[in-house]
């Protein structure tokens, strides 16, 4: 039986990943951003609504290969970041980027409705992914990574993973 949309199903995220990298292949190209996936040991398979998840790491992946582009980054590079610590209480998966960062005001209204930094942006695509991970227990969270750039990271419960 398939999966609707709203259905909770158990799933491997390095195959959402790949998944999800097929989807956006053509924006990555366009913005001529390079993706690495690092993933981390013993990452169980989560249960979630796929659909959902998937929906996020687009628009964190897209934000971040157009903020790359929109910055003039030579060096365009988005890392998408699986880990599991042993002792934490969640998975995380991270996006981060080789821009420019998040400027102090940005990251301030980052997550609020209607707020964007896109000329052409309606500014409520971050605000929709947070609300999608929240509603499964979640947190999504943006700041600037102490190397460069800027990084998301969303941190979902250990009990949505399945041994």
């Amino acid at each position: 039986m398939l999966a609707t949309p709203s259905e909770t199903e158990i799933f491997d995220l390095r195959t959402l990943v790949g998944d999800t990298l097929a989807l956006v292949e053509l924006d990555l190209q366009r913005e001529r951003a390079e993706v690495a996936v690092v993933v981390g040991d013993n990452i169980p398979p989560i249960s979630g609504v796929r659909v959902e998840l998937q929906q996020v790491l687009i628009n964190l992946i897209s934000n971040a290969a157009q903020a790359m582009s929109a910055s003039g980054s030579s060096k365009r590079l988005v890392t998408i970041a699986l880990e599991a610590p042993a002792d934490a209480d969640h998975i995380l998966i991270s996006v981060r980027d080789t821009g420019t960062g998040l400027a102090p005001e940005a990251k301030e209204k980052l997550f609020k409705p209607f707020f964007t930094t896109k000329e052409n942006g309606m500014g409520i695509g971050l605000s929709i992914c947070r609300s999608t991970i929240e509603a499964r227990g979640g947190t999504l969270e943006g700041s600037n990574h102490p190397d460069g750039g800027a990084i998301f990271e969303i941190k979902l419960p250990k009990e949505t993973a399945s041994a």
